[in-house]
């Protein structure tokens, strides 16, 4: 649930919000600002859907560069502490039943968020399994032989 996508605690994704902040704002030279100021200013745009439209268009173009956002474990502000592992060991501020899962269609979903040519060329459908290694890591030899089945499986289809 937690860290689905590595790339967003990374490093590098605080030159993704250098650009999508001069992407909202081209007046704006972000990078005379340190990465606190760039979110300031990225909380300052009244418009919501506006942020999602421009982090999707540059999420399109370049999708590893640009992921997708989900839960992370930790930010040291919001989460403190590990939240992950506070989820494992029951302590959360919830009196009730949590259900998790996921389903074998889930890869599916991908066809809905990545470019289509990514489906139809070996070397480009191998992305998703570094854009989703927060699920699981899949070992290199693995991705060829999944991504091999994949192409014999559809090859009617593609």
């Amino acid at each position: 649930m937690f860290d689905i996508y590595p790339a967003q605690v990374q490093p590098g994704i605080n030159d993704c919000l250098y650009d999508l902040l001069e992407e909202l704002n081209p007046d704006i030279d972000s990078r005379d600002l340190n990465i606190l100021e760039v979110i300031d200013q990225l909380r300052r745009v009244e418009d919501g859907k506006k942020i999602d439209w421009t982090w999707i268009g540059l999420m399109s173009n370049d999708p590893i560069k640009y992921p997708g956002f989900a839960p992370i474990n930790r930010d040291g502000i919001f989460y403190e502490t590990d939240a992950n592992q506070q989820l494992i060991n029951g302590d959360v501020l919830f009196n009730g039943t949590l259900l998790f899962g996921l389903n074998s269609f889930e890869g599916s979903l991908a066809y809905l968020l990545y470019p289509t040519e990514w489906f139809d060329q070996p070397d480009k459908i191998k992305n998703i399994f570094t854009l989703l290694s927060g699920f699981k890591t899949v070992p290199m030899f693995q991705q060829d032989q999944i991504v091999q089945l994949y192409f014999q499986t559809y090859k009617g289809i593609i």
